[in-house]
């Protein structure tokens, strides 16, 4: 049987399913990691009595918080310094703006905004991204971004 060429996709923008199954990694991760923060700050907060400045307060109250804070985070920490998320890491994935550059706090935080301005409408500005040419979402419109394969690909034998 002879080698089979790699299928050039490096630098192609990445489809629907590849960016969505990265997500879902990167989802498992972020509960993970918002369990852990928040058992932390349980301990944290018991161990310095700070119930008793703060009053009664369960874990259940400052959770939602604690979980935004880290998702937040999260992806503008990964976006701004790497370009990706580990989700995007494992799947050969990277955001790069248009013009090639690399992603700043701030584009990486207009981008989280936009990750809303997607979701809200039924989710139909991640949706937008089987329809769209470029393969961009509305957050990716919003703040000139691409996501992009990173390698080569062999086909599936």
């Amino acid at each position: 049987m002879e080698d089979s060429p790699p299928v050039l996709r490096k630098n192609q923008p990445a489809g629907f399913i590849s960016r969505l199954e990265a997500f879902i990694i990167d989802l498992i991760i972020l509960m993970i990691g918002g369990l852990i923060a928040t058992w932390m700050f349980e301990l944290i907060s018991r161990f310095f009595a700070l119930n008793r400045i703060w009053g009664n307060l369960r874990s259940t109250q400052y959770s939602p918080f604690i979980f935004s804070l880290v998702t937040l985070v999260y992806f503008i920490y990964f976006w701004a310094l790497l370009g990706y998320t580990p989700g995007k890491f494992l799947l050969g994935l990277k955001i790069v703006r248009r013009d090639g550059s690399k992603l700043t706090v701030g584009r990486s935080f207009l981008r989280f905004i936009g990750f809303w301005v997607s979701a809200i409408p039924l989710f139909f500005g991640f949706i937008w991204i089987i329809f769209d040419r470029r393969r961009q979402g509305w957050h990716d419109k919003l703040a000139d971004t691409q996501v992009i394969y990173t390698q080569n690909k062999r086909p599936r034998e």
